[in-house]
């Protein structure tokens, strides 16, 4: 389910020409399975989360 929404949303942006989103998008889905999924980077993870929880 967490893919398909994923590509939906994608779907949706670039069918509205908003190709800036469509990579701030990818980015922080990039940087969030890596920092927080995996659990690589401690002091990336918790800003992350401290930003997520805001």
């Amino acid at each position: 389910m967490y893919y398909i929404t994923l590509i939906m949303s994608f779907i949706i942006l670039l069918s509205q020409e908003a190709y800036g989103a469509v990579l701030i998008a990818i980015l922080f889905i990039g940087f969030y399975e890596i920092v927080v999924i995996n659990k690589r980077y401690e002091y990336m993870k918790k800003f992350i989360e401290g930003f997520l929880n805001v």
